[in-house]
């Protein structure tokens, strides 16, 4: 996916770079590394933006997924 492609899905369908940042769990930073072009953008948000733009999921269901995945990572124990 080029640059020019993420900034277009992330406009169409009103994603900023936190939300991008929340789904893929990465930092806002990151988000924009990928908009410049100084990194590739991850397959991985490649096939969830297309399958988004092209009408196969939709913004509540990744929503859903980032919620299950949030609630399901392990409290941080504390030191002694």
């Amino acid at each position: 996916m080029t640059k020019e492609k993420l900034a277009e899905i992330m406009a169409k369908h009103k994603l900023g770079n936190a939300d991008i940042a929340v789904i893929t769990g990465k930092t806002k930073r990151q988000v924009q590394s990928w908009l410049s072009g100084k990194y590739s953008v991850p397959r991985t948000l490649f096939l969830v933006l297309i399958a988004l733009d092209e009408g196969f999921i939709s913004t509540a269901n990744i929503a859903n997924w980032v919620r299950r995945d949030l609630a399901a990572k392990p409290k941080s124990i504390k030191k002694p």
